[in-house]
């Protein structure tokens, strides 16, 4: 009888048990010292945060039915009254909540109408030009987390991907015929690789024709004296 009138004011009990009930990778998730949101600062604070929870997600895979608790316990001050009330209006007799659902419906409070229109357009007007491979990768990756409504499919998420990319590049990645985006942006980075070979390949070669067979008698003949 003690131990339960003990139990009591620390709250929600069913909280608890369910802590208890995975308790390893709860204590792996609070390992990671996951971010603390409370709501304020600009709209990139708020998908820094998303972010890196969702790193720690992947890294640990946590289970989908765990994503919401876990991550919703680290929002505090405003976020966590944002959290309370939404869940209860917006969810109530739902049952579990998917993380996505989280994450649009925290999206959809945190980033600001016109910050969120600003970086969709320019989501829809990126190219590569004469930026590198990586650079337009990330810059890819960046813009698409304001914007997850508009290429919902693999396949027009490759899409969009691949139709920014300079032609030369653009072409052959389309001959792969990816069907996902991290499946396109293996096969780019794989052909930019090759081109980076073969470049370096005819500079050495050139290199050699331009020196002539002398250099290499005299590395082997230093060789031989050490």
């Amino acid at each position: 009888g003690n131990q339960r009138s003990n139990a009591s004011p620390l709250g929600d009990t069913s909280a608890l048990v369910r802590e208890k009930a995975t308790t390893v990778s709860y204590q792996q998730f609070m390992a990671m010292q996951p971010p603390i949101f409370s709501g304020g600062g600009s709209h990139d604070k708020a998908k820094d945060w998303i972010e890196e929870v969702e790193r720690i997600f992947g890294f640990l895979k946590v289970p989908e039915e765990d994503r919401v608790n876990y991550g919703s316990y680290w929002l505090k001050g405003d976020a966590k009254n944002w959290w309370q009330s939404t869940s209860e209006i917006w969810f109530a007799g739902q049952g579990s909540i998917s993380w996505k659902q989280f994450r649009d419906s925290f999206f959809s409070t945190y980033f600001l109408v016109y910050a969120r229109d600003k970086k969709m357009q320019e989501f829809l007007d990126l190219q590569q030009n004469q930026s590198s491979l990586e650079e337009y990768i990330t810059r890819y990756r960046h813009l698409e987390v304001y914007c997850p409504h508009l290429y919902t499919t693999d396949e027009t998420r490759a899409g969009k991907f691949v139709r920014g990319l300079r032609d030369g590049l653009q072409s052959k990645v389309l001959t792969s015929r990816p069907r996902d985006l991290d499946e396109a942006v293996t096969v780019a980075r794989c052909i930019e690789e090759d081109w980076v070979r073969t470049q370096k390949d005819h500079q050495k070669k050139a290199g050699q024709h331009s020196q002539g067979g002398r250099t290499r008698v005299k590395r082997q003949h230093f060789a031989g004296r050490t």
